[in-house]
């Protein structure tokens, strides 16, 4: 087997560590964490502006979803998560966009990169865009996570 197949399983295999851990991970936070795909929310952001094409292949893309209700004030809140092996100032930036969208139509969305690995460049970009970090499964920052 190759190297890229090899990082390709690494990383399928890491996506699906927090799809499956996602309640179990983010209870700490939040109450009723459930897994969702973006077309549970499509009638909700058509609703209120509808979606381009650009957005629709956006959120299509988006690596894993979780609708859940923050702890501290039971506000709902999206986690927009982006999953990479190496996180990287584009993850940062792409959890950033996705919750973006959501957030200009009224939904509560947080974004989040979770991975094994990550630089200096891209943990500051996280602090900076408020995104939150999960490294190995443990919270890195968690601030975005706890609301106002």
């Amino acid at each position: 087997m190759d190297t890229d197949a090899i990082f390709d399983l690494k990383v399928i295999s890491l996506d699906q560590y927090y799809r499956n851990r996602a309640r179990a991970l983010f209870g700490r936070y939040f109450r009723d964490v459930s897994v969702i795909d973006w077309v549970d929310l499509e009638d909700q952001l058509d609703a209120v502006a509808p979606l381009t094409e650009k957005e629709r292949e956006e959120l299509s893309v988006v690596d894993l979803l979780a609708r859940s209700r923050r702890k501290t004030d039971g506000q709902e809140v999206v986690l927009v998560i982006e999953v990479s092996w190496v996180i990287v100032p584009n993850d940062v930036e792409r959890a950033v966009q996705r919750a973006k969208i959501l957030s200009q139509r009224g939904v509560v969305a947080t974004p989040v990169v979770a991975g094994r690995e990550i630089d200096d460049e891209a943990r500051e970009a996280a602090r900076t865009a408020n995104c939150a970090l999960v490294m190995d499964g443990r919270f890195e920052l968690d601030q975005p996570l706890r609301g106002a």
